[in-house]
């Protein structure tokens, strides 16, 4: 049980969600500004500057609109100039402008008590919102922000993302991996996977979707034991085209606790782990490379940097790290409020 309060504290921070948007590679700003939400007294999300370390606000929630945020935020997602707040513990999602933080909507699911834990962004007008506490997925509508439709899947879906018009959604408890068209918002493939399916995330190429699995064993002293794994789904078929242990010499995939994963170029992915960072080749799922002890929490994939976003556990406590996305070699120190929440990139 000991991993499982890290796993909910940090590895829903960085779930990738996706979006249609053009992304461009911008790496001119030496200084570049951050969102970080944090656990203090008042739930605050601080604008930093980084890499140093300058609290431009306190609280830029509460300075936009002059009130305080009613939870933790444990998640941002950032789409079309809106930055999207996720706070589980109180069922809702608060959508602020992404220029003056003001609120734009809030998205609230308390009548049903669905904890949202992940957004993808099929198109400008629609997004698929998923529960962590529940088996639905929810369609909301991006011109009035209201949900549209309400789709069936598996038990605990985790994580949630879209190549095209296909949606991909991890069932952490059915050890399925569920395929909605969004052409008629229904479910068109139920897709076995090995043991507590996590993490998905879409390839380089828009071919494959990469999915890791933690195994049992991880969040139930109960269980036995089982190997994390890294998975590859085909886009075109929906077959399984790789299905491998997350472990090589050095690594025991039995004793891997994955916490993030994130893809970034080349064909290259890297996974987070309470003991490693590792890297993958999204192209065949075969290489798997050792980049590095540490309780790594959480990474993402800053992709207007084309940078990776290494969030671990030091012994002089919480350290935050930008690192090359090709490579995973550090690039520089990054400033982390101890009572780290969550981060985005804002620039």
């Amino acid at each position: 049980m000991k991993y499982l309060s890290i796993l909910i504290t940090f590895s829903l921070l960085f779930l990738i969600s996706c979006s249609q948007e053009e992304r461009i590679i911008d790496q001119s700003n030496q200084n570049w500004k951050t969102l970080i939400s944090t656990s203090d007294v008042n739930n605050s999300i601080k604008l930093i500057e980084q890499p140093t370390g300058k609290i431009i606000k306190e609280d830029i929630f509460l300075e936009a609109n002059g009130e305080l945020l009613g939870s933790k935020v444990n998640k941002m997602t950032e789409f079309q100039k809106k930055i999207f707040l996720f706070m589980p513990e109180i069922y809702k999602i608060e959508v602020v402008d992404k220029d003056n933080f003001k609120r734009f909507s809030t998205i609230d699911f308390a009548a049903e008590k669905k904890s949202p834990t992940g957004i993808c962004f099929a198109n400008a007008t629609t997004a698929y919102i998923s529960f962590g506490n529940d088996s639905t997925v929810d369609v909301l509508d991006l011109t009035n922000f209201k949900i549209a439709r309400t789709i069936k899947v598996g038990k605990e879906p985790f994580s949630i993302v879209n190549s095209g018009n296909q949606i991909f959604v991890a069932n952490k408890l059915d050890n399925t991996v569920s395929v909605i068209d969004t052409r008629t918002n229904e479910v068109t493939h139920t897709i076995k996977v090995p043991q507590v399916p996590l993490f998905l995330d879409v390839s380089p190429d828009g071919a494959r979707v990469v999915l890791i699995s933690s195994g049992t064993g991880k969040y139930d002293a109960a269980e036995t034991k089982s190997p994390a794994y890294i998975t590859l789904i085909d886009i075109a078929t929906k077959q399984i085209l790789k299905s491998k242990e997350l472990g090589r010499t050095g690594i025991n995939p039995i004793e891997q606790v994955p916490t993030a994963l994130a893809s970034t170029t080349s064909n290259s992915g890297f996974v987070s782990t309470n003991e490693f960072l590792i890297r993958i080749n999204t192209l065949n799922g075969d290489e798997i490379t050792n980049m590095g002890k540490g309780n790594h929490l959480t990474l993402s994939y800053n992709y207007k940097r084309d940078e990776l976003i290494i969030i671990r556990q030091t012994t002089k406590g919480i350290e935050g790290i930008t690192a090359n996305s090709l490579t995973g070699k550090q690039i520089q120190k990054l400033y982390i409020p101890q009572n780290f929440i969550s981060l985005i990139p804002y620039q």
